[in-house]
């Protein structure tokens, strides 16, 4: 199976149907300004222990900025054998759709994902 490009009125329908986990591969202070409701930050350079966790069933989509970078890393994944979706036109497009935001709301700890984990660590 490979990268499955979804529209971002799909994003809702794939995160009830499928249980898919949303992430959001910008740094953390885009992520701030805006992201999509129920996305979890995971900056590209915490990206590799972050998918460690993650079970190789579970759905997860990724969406960048515009695009590009979510299907380059989707595509990544997918040939570990992780089932990846990317959002098609990232943030932007969600945007232009006119679709729920957050802006300036985090909707968890602003801690990163590292930090986390180290945490559970010690």
């Amino acid at each position: 199976m490979g990268l499955c490009l979804i529209s971002s009125k799909e994003i809702s329908e794939y995160r009830r149907r499928w249980n898919a986990m949303l992430v959001d591969l910008r740094n953390p202070k885009a992520y701030r300004q805006w992201h999509i409701p129920e996305a979890q930050n995971v900056p590209l350079e915490e990206l590799e222990l972050f998918m460690e966790q993650v079970p190789k069933s579970r759905l997860v989509i990724f969406y960048c900025q515009y695009g590009n970078t979510s299907i380059q890393e989707g595509c990544r994944y997918v040939k570990r054998g992780y089932r990846i979706c990317s959002v098609a036109g990232g943030i932007d497009a969600y945007r232009a759709c006119e679709l729920q935001l957050y802006k300036g709301k985090v909707l968890h700890e602003e801690k990163s994902y590292i930090d986390s984990i180290n945490k559970k660590r010690l």
